[in-house]
């Protein structure tokens, strides 16, 4: 049911027992994908906190979605089902947000931003060509004195801490600020943060460097304020 691969980690072994005791609760009642669907009450019946979910999370040894449904992210390291007896989880539509990475291990689907920057270019690109211009060479993202990455990152933490009701006085993030900014407006980064109030990510709020995140742990490109801004425009309709 566990490989020591997963449980014989620092990464496992470095987060407090109560959340390790999480982690064995939710892997023995998942299903034969790995899938729980009420985590909440695993957590109650384990006298586990939210705070031990939300590690879980943040080391990305469970995968939680809106739907309340979580998926333990090394399932197939630690389980193997055979054929004959292995039956599908009943919950596709978060099953088909999921990829798998070589090594078996869950990813959530979410946008490659490796070729967002792409994307804007050629955006660009075609606007010019459609106004009769010709057609320029594409300009490096732009740079921005540390003064000036200081005043953005004390903007964008003051209005996640009064949101939030948090306190966090780390500047940490400001280079991936920088980098996001180049691609979302303020607003856009408002409305985020503003799905994280909402409760529309994770069992609670993630830190401002986890959510400004540009790659995971294994190195692949997230995009989280994306994800966050699709779903408070569902949320709210807009």
């Amino acid at each position: 049911m566990f490989s020591l691969k997963v449980v014989d980690t620092d990464g496992f072994l470095d987060m407090p027992q109560s959340s390790q005791l999480l982690y064995f609760h939710l892997a023995m009642r998942a299903d034969d994908d790995g899938f729980d669907n009420s985590p909440k009450k695993i957590m109650r019946f384990a006298g586990s906190k939210d705070d031990d979910f939300k590690i879980l999370a943040a080391k990305q040894f469970i995968i939680p979605f809106q739907s309340g449904i979580i998926v333990i992210r090394h399932w197939k390291e630690n389980n193997y089902i055979p054929k004959d007896r292995y039956t599908e989880t009943i919950y596709l539509e978060e099953k088909n947000k999921l990829s798998k990475d070589e090594n078996g291990l869950y990813t959530y689907c979410i946008r490659d931003v490796s070729k967002m920057e792409t994307q804007v270019r050629l955006g660009k690109d075609r606007l010019g060509k459609d106004r009769g211009e010709e057609k320029k060479p594409t300009p490096p993202l732009k740079r921005i004195s540390k003064k000036k990455m200081r005043e953005n990152a004390e903007r964008f933490l003051q209005g996640f801490n009064q949101n939030l009701n948090t306190k966090y006085k780390a500047l940490s993030f400001e280079n991936n600020l920088s980098y996001w900014l180049e691609f979302y407006s303020w607003e856009d980064i408002s409305k985020a943060v503003g799905a994280i109030k909402q409760g529309l990510w994770w069992a609670g709020s993630p830190d401002p460097t986890l959510l400004l995140r540009r790659r995971d742990e294994q190195g692949n490109p997230v995009d989280y304020i994306g994800e966050l801004v699709e779903l408070w425009r569902k949320k709210n309709g807009k």
